[in-house]
């Protein structure tokens, strides 16, 4: 046999045991990936200081804000997970975790406790706490936080400039200090003891079991 026609053989061998390698490779990686997971394409960032209060910004510039930009949700870990965005940017600061959001970008936040949180023209959600006080303030408009599925004993609220709150319906809320100044409260559970500072401007939304409230009010 020629020499080049066993350099062609070997090279056509090489190729298909190369390629068949590449091909076992990729479907092992295609197996251990969890296409369930919202996530799986979300860079992690391991904090490694810790801290209670969070403050969540967009630029001015953005016409509205994206459902959810932000999930907070309790775990034994400080972790942000976050979409592989380059215009996103965070650090950890003496005052707490502070994240910039712009065009639309998503994270997670992985927290065991939480104090505050502060969003401004952005959206935020908070799951899965139990928390004895939780302060959260809600300024500019395209702003909002939700609370789903958490207990807390007292729940400190400002919301301001078109800024929204809703409470679901599978939360418990014992006591609530509400500051609306042109903000919106809505809410679906019945809350026994709420002391309140309302502009005329504000907007309150209830349903549901909320509407106790409203009947011990009238």
């Amino acid at each position: 046999m020629k020499t080049s026609n066993i350099i062609i053989i070997s090279t056509i061998v090489v190729f298909i045991i190369g390629f068949g390698i590449n091909a076992s490779g990729i479907k092992k990686m295609y197996d251990r990936t969890n296409w369930n997971d919202p996530y799986r394409n979300f860079t992690k960032h391991k904090l490694s200081k810790t801290f209670d209060r969070v403050y969540v910004y967009a630029p001015d510039s953005l016409d509205h804000w994206n459902a959810d930009s932000l999930i907070i949700i309790k775990g034994n870990d400080n972790m942000l997970m976050l979409e592989n965005n380059p215009d996103i940017h965070w650090q950890t600061t003496d005052s707490g975790l502070v994240i910039r959001f712009s065009h639309h970008a998503k994270g997670l936040l992985i927290t065991p406790k939480i104090k505050q949180v502060i969003v401004s023209r952005v959206s935020c959600r908070i799951s899965n706490f139990d928390l004895d006080s939780l302060q959260l303030n809600v300024s500019k408009e395209f702003s909002g936080i939700g609370i789903s599925n958490s207990k807390i004993n007292c729940l400190n609220v400002s919301a301001s400039n078109h800024g929204k709150l809703i409470l679901d319906g599978y939360s418990k809320i014992n006591k609530l200090n509400l500051v609306l100044r042109d903000g919106t409260f809505s809410s679906g559970i019945y809350i026994p003891e709420v002391t309140q500072t309302i502009t005329p401007h504000s907007r309150i939304e209830l349903c549901g079991n909320a509407l106790q409230w409203f009947a011990q009010k009238k």
